[in-house]
């Protein structure tokens, strides 16, 4: 009997906000103020940005993605206290998950 073939390869799994929109920065709307991480040096630093009520909690990942040169890196976000991730929310809009002047807290997983 011939040996089982080998298992399929991994698929190439993109971040989970890959496909989240990131719309122009309205005039109002939500503000959110970003603690973020460098990639390459690990330094912080932070950003204000304003995002319209009915983006998504993911655009908030994709927009730290973009401003921390994370690439395809693994990382989370928390806001409030005490501090919750906001992943579990992603599909959420921002006025339902009521994020308005929040600070958002970045951290890269290992």
């Amino acid at each position: 009997q011939p040996p089982a073939p080998p298992p399929p390869a991994p698929e190439l799994v993109k971040p989970p906000w890959d496909a989240a929109s990131l719309g122009p920065e309205p005039d109002g709307g939500v503000l959110v103020q970003f603690r973020l991480v460098d990639r390459t040096s690990g330094r912080q630093f932070g950003r204000k940005r304003r995002f319209a009520e009915t983006e998504t909690v993911a655009s908030l990942f994709k927009f730290a993605q973009q401003e921390s040169t994370a690439g395809d890196a693994t990382f989370e976000l928390r806001a409030g206290w005490p501090p919750r991730q906001l992943w579990p929310i992603n599909h959420q809009t921002l006025a339902e998950a009521n994020l308005q002047n929040q600070s958002v807290q970045m951290k890269f997983q290992n």
